[in-house]
């Protein structure tokens, strides 16, 4: 789950600690995202501690990992987090989710069944998160929670098939550039291997297309 289009959206809030948000920060940045959605209402987005939880993730943790099921959705105020398929000894990333972005395994979240993705922490992360319990609670009194829920997985599948399209359609410079557009920190995020395994090519190649494009 994520991606591009919220970072139309991304809060104008600064956080004391650039690197390490405080749990009323997190609210607020939160609460700034969801404003500028037409759907909610004033009364839709306050008191949201009833239902989320401020998190703090380490550089490895799984929000889930495949076989497992999903118990939360994390909205990521400050972190990164890796979305893949796959053994641990043989991952294929599908998407990054950074700043401003949800990450989830959101089919094993409503359904509770085992996730066949896993999503993991590449850095520490910071956000807020909500288990399945306070989120039917959360729906029940809030619905257009729903209709944002809807919205960030139909926006994730049409990601996954325009990835799909690049490779039909792009060559490995023409990813690396569409690649950028979409997470522009994302070497400050993610490791050259996670990079490479992401965009399908060898990491000497990657390293050659980002001395010749950042020259």
């Amino acid at each position: 789950m994520a991606n591009v289009f919220y970072k139309d959206y991304t809060p104008n809030v600064t956080f004391l600690n650039t690197k390490k948000p405080t749990c009323e920060e997190c609210f607020d940045y939160f609460i700034q995202f969801l404003s500028n959605f037409s759907f909610f209402k004033p009364k839709d987005l306050v008191d949201l501690d009833k239902y989320w939880e401020y998190c703090v993730m380490q550089k490895n943790d799984a929000i889930v990992l495949p076989g497992e099921i999903c118990e939360n959705i994390v909205f990521i105020c400050k972190g990164a987090v890796k979305h893949f398929t796959g053994g641990t000894k043989s991952q294929y990333i599908i998407e990054f989710a950074t700043d401003c972005d949800f990450s989830a395994g959101v089919r094993s979240f409503l359904g509770k069944t085992k996730a066949v993705d896993g999503f993991v922490c590449t850095k520490r992360t910071y956000g807020l998160k909500i288990s399945y319990k306070n989120y039917h609670s959360l729906i029940r009194a809030r619905p257009a929670f729903e209709q944002l829920l809807n919205l960030i997985n139909d926006k994730a599948n049409q990601n996954i098939r325009d990835r799909l399209t690049s490779f039909q359609s792009m060559d490995a410079k023409g990813r690396y550039e569409l690649m950028l557009s979409q997470y522009p920190d994302v070497f400050e995020k993610f490791t050259m291997q996670d990079i490479s395994n992401y965009m399908g090519i060898k990491a000497e190649t990657l390293s050659r297309l980002k001395k010749e494009i950042d020259k």
